[in-house]
């Protein structure tokens, strides 16, 4: 999904189907363990960052009092 895969920073966009392109992936992260860890660190970094309960509430509270000033 491009809207949360940021291309070689949090993971890798690979088109539908194309099998080659997964494996090459796949060997790449294999090879590279300084990768897997970069890449790992950003997506607990960004789970933390927005995906957290307290993120998710605090995104909640923002939406209601917007709904609540325009009643």
């Amino acid at each position: 999904n491009p809207e949360v895969i940021k291309e070689g920073i949090n993971g890798f966009l690979i088109n539908p189907g194309d099998s080659e392109a997964l494996a090459n992936r796949i060997i790449q992260l294999a090879q590279n363990e300084k990768l897997r860890l970069t890449i790992g660190h950003k997506n607990q970094e960004d789970a933390r960052n927005h995906y957290s309960k307290e993120q998710i509430f605090h995104n909640l509270e923002v939406i209601y009092n917007h709904l609540m000033k325009k009643s």
